[in-house]
């Protein structure tokens, strides 16, 4: 399995630069908003920008419109894919009687692209139903993808109902991604046999914080049914954040920590408890590579997890792995060891106790 899962790790560094091209540039055309014109009931999209006043019935109309730091109003439900290369923050107004303002994909293509070196912070709205199945390039998310130097802040917004064929809400390749306030990652699907997290995919040196009472449940995915963090990535779990019933198809129920990611980190209460994957050594709460981790008690902040709370083996103190890697002539594991507190794994059966 992991020798699979390393072979679409190569296949996906290829196609990064094409699916920067076509989310960020403009290949793939937006769908039409489900509402009609400006004030057609509660469900309409309406987007005010609050710097001009202008009011647009597209978020995409808006975008276009607005300019760097602007701030954009979001009522009703609107749809289609959004390509954002400035920075914007995105509100959601919810009158008496309206539904939750939404971005969604129509069930046809993803919803949000955030360009290099952009901040787009995102509040108070719900992010629904975006599919990137048929997207042109191999590697697509269902809800938002955050290229190098980009940076997604998600503050009390629900990601819900999206999926692709490979990762089924976020893609995060070399960007940054918050999940922060009372946000939830839920009910996301990556649906091919080799997929990567349903919730959350990073990589390439990605940065992702899941914070406060933030939580990434209920979805499904290959490597990683909430969430896959890729080479030189580093995911930090903090506040009482959780990772909590999501279910890989593969291996890492919870989380699937690739060899050669840069940090796993939990502190203060957050948990990864009742994920699964589908047997032994499959890591139910985490699929544990060499990699660095602070902070990570199986069996304590991660717990209730089938088969096992991590696997094939256990976070272990460096010092212990670096005798047994002295012994069984493992460089790649030193490289990684020497920072004070900070722990590493093994994924070699060999080296388990």
């Amino acid at each position: 399995m992991l020798i699979s899962a390393r072979a679409s790790i190569r296949r996906r560094l290829a196609a990064g630069a094409v699916l920067a091209a076509v989310l960020v540039g403009g290949l793939v055309p937006a769908a039409p908003a489900l509402a009609g014109g400006l004030g057609d009931g509660p469900a309409a999209c309406r987007v005010v920008n609050a710097r001009t006043g202008a009011v647009t019935d597209t978020i995409r109309d808006a975008v276009l419109a607005s300019q760097a730091d602007d701030t954009l109003r979001v009522r009703g439900i609107c749809t289609g894919l959004v390509k954002i290369g400035w920075n914007l923050t995105i509100v959601g107004v919810r009158p008496a009687g309206a539904p939750m303002p939404t971005m969604g994909g129509g069930g046809t293509v993803p919803i949000l692209s955030v360009g290099p070196g952009v901040t787009v912070l995102i509040s108070g709205l719900r992010l629904r139903n975006g599919d990137g199945s048929s997207c042109v390039t191999p590697y697509c998310p269902g809800a938002a993808y955050v290229g190098t130097g980009a940076r997604l802040v998600l503050r009390d917004a629900i990601v819900k109902g999206n999926r692709s064929t490979t990762e089924g809400a976020f893609e995060v390749a070399g960007g940054t991604l918050v999940i922060a306030g009372k946000s939830r990652i839920i009910g996301n699907t990556a649906t091919d046999e080799e997929a990567y997290a349903g919730g959350i995919s990073a990589y390439n040196g990605a940065l992702v914080v899941v914070r406060d009472r933030s939580v990434i449940r209920g979805n499904s995915g290959g490597y990683g049914g909430g969430i896959y963090l890729g080479t030189d990535s580093t995911l930090w779990l903090i506040g009482h954040a959780q990772v909590a019933r999501n279910t890989a198809t593969v291996e890492g129920g919870g989380v699937y920590v690739e060899t050669g990611a840069t940090l796993l980190r939990m502190a203060g209460k957050a948990s990864i408890h009742h994920n699964s994957a589908p047997g032994p050594l499959d890591g139910g709460g985490i699929w544990v590579g060499i990699a660095g981790y602070e902070g990570v008690a199986c069996g304590t902040n991660v717990h209730d997890n089938t088969p096992e709370d991590c696997g094939p083996c256990p976070p272990v103190p460096t010092a212990a792995l670096q005798a047994r890697r002295e012994a069984l002539a493992l460089p790649e594991v030193g490289r990684l060891l020497g920072a004070t507190g900070r722990w590493a794994t093994r994924v070699d059966p060999l080296l388990c106790d």
